[in-house]
């Protein structure tokens, strides 16, 4: 009976993570339509943003909060930060078209910094979306 490798074994020593070789597959594809449909968002963000930065000089009563348009830029920054470190540490690393190339870096790589930054942006993000409810409670009682 062979025995199991251990789960918690860097990839470093074992040749046959060294030696893999990525397939095109069902996961990839759904990587790449969460990609696309990401897109999306980032262009309506940059669009909003451009928009009340143009506007905002007119002083109409038709205009958002200033306050409650910051609040909700921070979240959307935040909530788009936190969707690419996604992608970077879950969605494409789960395609196995990195296999090979974590499998040749060395144990101090960036990668811990990036997994730091995904937590912090995940908590961040939640906390930004409550800041902006708050905000907009408060406007609107005003």
């Amino acid at each position: 009976m062979k025995q199991s490798l251990n789960p918690y074994s860097i990839i470093n020593t074992l040749p046959e993570y060294q030696n893999f070789l990525y397939h095109f597959d069902y996961v990839s594809v759904i990587v790449l339509m969460t990609i696309i449909c990401f897109i999306p968002t980032l262009i309506s963000t940059f669009k909003a943003v451009l928009y009340y930065y143009k506007n905002s000089a007119q002083n109409s009563t038709n205009t958002i909060d200033p306050y409650v348009f910051k609040s909700f830029v921070y979240m959307q920054v935040s909530n788009i930060v936190y969707t690419v470190f996604d992608f970077i540490i879950n969605r494409i690393p789960s395609t196995s078209v990195v296999t090979s190339y974590f499998s040749t870096m060395e144990s101090d790589s960036p990668v811990k910094y990036m997994v730091a930054g995904y937590h912090l942006f995940e908590y961040i993000s939640q906390l930004f979306t409550v800041l902006f409810c708050l905000i907009r409670l408060l406007v609107f009682m005003d």
